[in-house]
């Protein structure tokens, strides 16, 4: 009966050590994944942080692409707007005998927009030195986008021009 509890105890004693060796080597694979694991950890945050200073950089460069776009689309308007000049305009002052003095004003408007300029006005001001003898204001039918449009007017006024001023307006 000796042997048997000396081979049931050797038994366990082995079957011991076998367990013993057992949880120690899980114990150290449990070890070395956790290590990898920490590794890996920190390469995803290294990773993580690369990424998010990608995305700030991309969006510093879609706010830079906006705004260009914006003041692209701004300056497409303004170079489709009317944009009106008055050209080639001349006056001549004409004192007749028998009738009122006047101002002959003639030119020619160029829309060099490509949108349809609307009731367009060109004002005259008659002036003897530093006074203001007369304003008028000479009324054109809408000038449509790269096109002219000409006037050839009479204004009376009273006295003596020594220069007219032409300005423009339009809607």
């Amino acid at each position: 009966m000796m042997d048997k509890k000396i081979i049931t105890l050797t038994t366990l004693l082995i079957v011991s050590i076998v367990g013993h060796f057992v949880l120690y080597s899980m114990w150290a694979t449990a070890v070395k994944d956790n290590n990898s694991l920490e590794e890996e950890k920190g390469n995803l945050e290294l990773a993580n942080d690369q990424l998010g200073t990608q995305a700030t950089n991309l969006q510093t460069q879609v706010d830079a692409l906006e705004w260009e776009m914006d003041y692209l689309e701004t300056e497409n308007a303004e170079l489709k707007a009317a944009d009106l000049d008055l050209i080639d305009t001349y006056w001549t002052d004409n004192h007749p005998l028998f009738e009122n003095p006047y101002v002959n004003v003639y030119g020619t408007v160029v829309n060099f927009g490509k949108e349809t300029a609307y009731n367009v006005v060109v004002t005259v001001k008659i002036y003897e030195e530093a006074v203001l003898l007369k304003t008028e204001n000479i009324t054109l039918e809408d000038i449509w986008g790269e096109w002219y449009g000409k006037f050839d007017v009479d204004v009376n006024y009273p006295g003596d021009a020594t220069s007219v001023d032409r300005d423009l307006s339009w809607t």
